[in-house]
């Protein structure tokens, strides 16, 4: 297996997904999908070989948390993937604003997930990115049709490739440590983002 310098070769390209082997341990509501068949496990670090550098290109990506009875989900564009406290530990690091309705339910649950989406459903993550679940149902108005997993952690059933990640570390950007272009990113928007880091423990893919 070709190992990158970030522990595996782990990427998305959205017109094109590596297959899949094992079938997905999901928990689908037959009353609002009919999927459960389509999506597949499969293990990030032997399976799965793009370019990570590319996974969080464009608004192609949703970041959930939260369970049946209360979640919430944003479009994200920045990210990283790699492996911390071992090299067999994979991980997804994401950052959310505290200005987020999201970040609430990010900070108050042990899990996250992140769903990535083909081109046609740009519109629905641009309207997941652009509105606030504190205004109203944002999934609904979508269309998209969320799931749970057999931990509980929401899914998108309408999604190419879905991890789920055990939280692992949580904290905010420390204004004394920023650099040139983070300074020049918080001069524009002064909402400090925090950092999210999670143990990859399920993958599917379609």
């Amino acid at each position: 297996m070709k190992k990158s310098f970030l522990g595996f070769t782990i990427a998305v390209s959205m017109a094109a997904f590596s297959s899949c082997t094992f079938h997905a341990k999901v928990s689908y509501d037959k009353e609002n999908s009919d999927t459960s068949s389509v999506l597949k496990q499969f293990d990030v670090r032997s399976e799965w070989e793009k370019n990570p550098f590319t996974f969080f290109d464009g608004d192609g990506l949703l970041l959930a948390a939260g369970k049946k009875d209360s979640m919430n989900a944003m479009t994200i564009g920045w990210g990283q993937l790699g492996t911390l406290w071992g090299m067999d530990r994979p991980v997804v690091t994401v950052f959310v604003r505290k200005s987020r309705h999201t970040d609430a339910f990010m900070a108050n649950n042990e899990y996250f997930t992140v769903s990535g989406f083909s081109d046609k459903y740009s519109d629905a993550l641009r309207y997941m990115g652009t509105h606030s679940g504190r205004d109203g149902d944002k999934v609904k108005a979508t269309g998209l049709n969320v799931e749970f997993s057999e931990l509980g952690n929401p899914i998108f059933a309408d999604a190419e490739i879905v991890l789920e990640c055990k939280k692992l570390y949580q904290a905010p950007f420390q204004p004394e440590g920023f650099g040139e272009v983070a300074n020049e990113v918080y001069k524009k928007d002064t909402s400090i983002h925090n950092v999210y880091i999670g143990q990859v423990v399920n993958a599917w893919c379609r």
